[in-house]
């Protein structure tokens, strides 16, 4: 997370639990420390989905058999990323977050260091399917279908290769004393 544990802490310590979950929730009902209120993932007639008001965790007794913060509610409830939930969720309580120079670079560097994977991933992809040896050898012999060689991004070697340093940092090449 490009956020510090501490400012994901004190944007925490700003929301009213019960009325957090009761914006999604509206037949949410309190007993004692804990709310209650139906899954909003799967249908039920009871209520299966507690919350404990002074911590602000859930969880899905029934069928799901999940739970989390409030950052994995959200992200569940609208099929958001984390980074995405825990914007909205300082947004609903006037939090101003605050990202890092630092982090900022470390994001950076994380996603150029993807894109070379990325880039290395496609051009395995590409040299295998014009391999007919490589990929008969998967099919034929290996008895991997066509579809786990697409689901799982297969691929053979290949003669030309990006920057080494990248590669070396990914673990995609390794380097001997020799």
């Amino acid at each position: 997370s490009v956020y510090s544990k501490e400012q994901l802490y004190e944007l925490k310590s700003k929301i009213d639990w019960f009325e957090f979950y009761q914006k999604f929730l509206p037949e949410l009902v309190q007993r004692g420390k804990l709310a209650w209120s139906t899954c909003p993932w799967h249908s039920e007639t009871r209520p299966s989905f507690s919350i404990d008001t002074e911590c602000g965790i859930w969880r899905c007794w029934g069928s799901c058999n999940i739970g989390g913060d409030c950052f994995k509610f959200y992200q569940k409830f609208y099929g958001t990323t984390f980074g995405e939930a825990v914007q909205k969720i300082a947004e609903m309580y006037n939090y101003e977050l605050v990202i890092s120079e630092e982090e900022v670079k470390e994001r950076n560097y994380k996603k150029a260091l993807y894109n070379v994977n990325e880039t290395m991933c496609n051009a395995y992809e590409k040299s295998l399917a014009s391999n007919n040896e490589a990929y008969n050898y998967l099919t034929e012999i290996r008895r991997i279908s066509p579809k786990i060689i697409k689901d799982f991004r297969l691929g053979c070697g290949i003669n030309k290769l990006p920057d080494k340093n990248s590669l070396k940092k990914l673990g995609l090449l390794l380097q001997g004393e020799n």
